[in-house]
């Protein structure tokens, strides 16, 4: 992920700040976006499936758990990126910046 080169709390702290405002925006995306996901589940009656199952089934999963591993995926490779762009900002100040609104985001 982020290439810390000393180890230090601050560069724990940013990173720690980055995959926080990665993982906020996902999951604000994902509530914008469940209906529409919800939809895309297909219907269909479990008893022409799966009867054996049926007594045990208290609820059934649908298509949102696989757009939920989408966006791990998509967290994972987002906040890679990000943190390689983080670390190749010039000067202090332009990060510490940036890290406002991105503490904004993450809380």
């Amino acid at each position: 992920m982020m290439h810390i080169k000393s180890n230090s709390t601050q560069s724990l702290l940013e990173l720690a700040v980055l995959a926080s405002s990665v993982a906020g925006l996902l999951y604000f995306g994902y509530f914008q976006l469940a209906p529409w996901i919800w939809s895309q589940n297909v219907p269909f009656d479990p008893r022409e499936i799966t009867p054996w199952v049926l007594p045990e089934m208290k609820d059934r999963d649908g298509i949102e758990l696989y757009a939920l591993y989408a966006l791990m995926f998509l967290n994972l490779f987002a906040v890679h990126a990000l943190s390689r762009a983080w670390d190749r900002l010039a000067g202090r100040p332009v990060r510490y910046l940036l890290a406002l609104p991105l503490v904004a985001v993450a809380c």
